[in-house]
């Protein structure tokens, strides 16, 4: 069967060889949920049928939304061919020219309704059969609310229909919640475990919006505490290039230093707490007493840890309250073109400065590490800024948003070249060496989000992981 799919799609030759082997693979999973709507017995007409239905779901999704795909639905309309029913046919065939043509409702449900008529009516199967034409319609409106969650971040990105980016997401979630305790789904499990995987991430991304008691480990995880273990770790990387600072003076800097990033993370959801519902980040906006009072308490304990700092070398304790201070600034500077960029990467590079900060001297190594970390933060809150794009129109003055995507990502390939500029001043010789590895494979994600501004995730992976091996590396060496 699966090699039937493959000759099918090969044959249409209007795709790109590459989305070919993706939309193969796409039929492929698609088939193994599909196999819901057969019977136990899993009859051959049935299966084929079933990957009919896959195939023809894939290529719909490349005509409607990949950036190459046909807009009048040529690949997908020479396919039609495979199903025998004619009124399903013209279904998928109306569904398409209303998708492509803007003409769905803003939560864009009735695609469900239409797609599950449409495998109901092509697969055949005996125990649906006992469900009304409307029934049907209601169970595939429910299934597109679950496929809307598990797409959110996806269709967040590239700026695709999802009801959950609506202001009823509140009602779609209750009604999806519903759906996975119903005897229909729980005869879906039965006919195809994947839809036993899907059950369970639905649960845990339903819990976002869950309103059960705040714990510490969720109030924690809000700080950001890798970020904080970054900012540790790059301050005793920035006193590792001086010698005779005490011990004790290191670990309370890099104690403090983690404390005040943490508390800058916190305080700036608290503020953008409102705004960040559209990216679906709930937590803050749901919670924001505790949220504030956590930011409190973080903020008291790094204070003391500052003050100890500054029993030691006040000059220390004083870039710290400057970078804390600009740091939380931040959340209230005016959303001007890129200046909110820059302070987050000076902000992150200032680590780095400790060292020179307290022994008031000048390294190349020092300021080589402040220049790297900033400049790669930098690039890594373009990043962000580039997958949050369609959520900051008309609220902040991102490259993205005045520049367009494509030109900010010709921008990304410039960013990447000049932190191979900066790597290759580095003393460590560990550093370039990373660069050579690290860089071009994030130019090749660049190159990729050009074409395909979906994948946003892939460089920001790349960048983290050069990140990590950075701070082992220097930490180490």
């Amino acid at each position: 069967m699966t090699l039937w799919a493959l000759q099918v799609i090969w044959g249409l030759k209007a795709i790109w060889p590459v989305d070919r082997l993706r939309l193969w693979r796409k039929s492929f999973n698609l088939f193994l949920s599909f196999l819901a709507f057969t019977d136990k017995e899993r009859p051959n007409n049935q299966l084929r049928r079933a990957m009919v239905c896959a195939i023809l779901s894939a290529v719909y999704d490349h005509d409607s939304d990949w950036t190459y795909g046909n807009r009048k639905g040529q690949n997908f309309k020479n396919l039609l061919h495979l199903v025998e029913a004619e009124d399903a046919r013209d279904m998928a065939d109306r569904l398409f020219a209303k998708d492509v043509g803007h003409q769905l409702s803003k939560h864009g449900l009735e695609r469900g309704s239409v797609a599950l008529r449409f495998y109901w009516l092509v697969i055949k199967c005996q125990w649906m059969k006992g469900y009304t034409a409307e029934q049907v319609d209601e169970f595939g409106r429910k299934l597109q609310i679950l496929d809307d969650l598990l797409d959110f971040e996806d269709d967040r990105v590239a700026g695709d229909t999802n009801c959950l980016l609506t202001n009823e997401a509140g009602e779609y979630i209750t009604e999806g919640t519903e759906f996975l305790e119903s005897e229909f789904f729980s005869k879906l499990k039965e006919n195809s475990k994947i839809y036993r995987v899907l059950e369970r991430k639905a649960h845990q991304l339903l819990k976002k919006f869950s309103a059960q008691k705040v714990t510490f480990g969720q109030l924690w995880q809000i700080g950001r505490p890798t970020t904080g273990a970054y900012a540790f770790i790059t301050t005793l990387i920035g006193f590792g290039y001086y010698d005779g600072a005490p011990w004790v003076v290191r670990l309370l800097t890099a104690s403090a230093f983690a404390g005040l990033t943490m508390s800058i993370m916190v305080y700036n959801d608290w503020v953008d707490r409102g705004h960040d519902r559209k990216k679906w980040k709930m937590f803050a906006s749901e919670h924001p007493q505790e949220v504030f009072r956590w930011w409190i308490n973080l903020s008291a304990i790094t204070t003391v840890l500052v003050m100890l700092v500054a029993t030691y070398n006040p000059l220390v304790a004083y870039f710290c309250l400057l970078v804390w201070g600009v740091g939380t600034l931040y959340s209230h500077i005016p959303h001007w073109y890129i200046v909110q960029n820059v302070v987050v990467a000076i902000c992150a590079g200032s680590p780095a400065l400790c060292g020179l900060v307290y022994h008031r001297q000048v390294t190349t190594g020092s300021l080589a590490t402040f220049l790297m970390f900033s400049t790669l933060l930098f690039i890594s809150e373009v990043y962000k800024d580039v997958e949050d794009s369609r959520v900051d129109e008309g609220y902040k003055a991102t490259m993205p948003v005045k520049l367009g995507h494509r030109r900010t990502v010709l921008r990304l390939f410039s960013l990447c070249f000049l932190a191979a500029l900066v790597m290759a001043i580095h003393p460590n010789p560990w550093v370039w060496k990373i660069a050579i590895v690290g860089l071009p494979l994030l130019q090749y994600n660049n190159a990729e989000i050009f074409c395909h501004p979906q994948y946003i995730a892939r460089p920001k992976g790349t960048l983290r992981w050069i990140l990590k091996i950075l701070l082992i590396v220097l930490i180490l060496t």
